[in-house]
């Protein structure tokens, strides 16, 4: 982590290290759940196309 050892050097960018931290955890958070919300997504279409594939292989019409 250079970017930590930089801003404890000079005092002026030491107000700046809360925010930062704040935005790179938002960021995290946010990455985290679009990931999160893109897994379900990924597993509920797998399974949506598996269910509706199920069906249409058993009862043959």
């Amino acid at each position: 982590m250079p970017f930590v050892k930089s801003t404890r050097s000079s005092g002026e960018k030491a107000s700046k290290i809360p925010v930062t931290a704040y935005l790179l955890d938002n960021l995290w958070l946010w990455a985290i759940l679009i990931f999160v919300i893109a897994m379900v997504y990924g597993v509920w279409a797998m399974i949506e196309s598996s269910v509706m594939h199920i069906p249409s292989g058993m009862t043959p019409r």
